[in-house]
């Protein structure tokens, strides 16, 4: 097989790769049950760079909190969610939340 072939090849297996990573890392979200679980998945995506991850796992987390009538726990996760609206350039979000 020609190196063209070879890197080609190499190029598609990264690509399915990293499309199954991501993937993967949407669907760790969805494992998640409790609203204190989705606050933490939040840090640590925001952490990571994976500012879209947190904003997922923060909505999620405020509208447990909301559910639950906890308006103390619910606000620190719209703060947090503010924050991860900032970090990818969505201001008006952020002041939305």
């Amino acid at each position: 097989m020609g190196t063209f072939w070879r890197a080609l090849c190499a190029v598609i297996s990264l690509s399915v790769l990293s499309a199954s990573l991501a993937c993967a890392d949407s669907l760790s979200v969805s494992t998640v049950s409790s609203p204190e679980e989705y606050l933490e998945q939040g840090w640590r995506s925001f952490q990571q760079g994976a500012f879209e991850q947190a904003v997922l796992s923060w909505q999620e987390a405020a509208r447990l909190y909301e559910r639950e009538g906890k308006p103390n726990e619910q606000s620190e996760a719209l703060i947090h969610l503010s924050q991860a609206y900032q970090s990818i350039g969505q201001y008006q979000e952020a002041v939305e939340r």
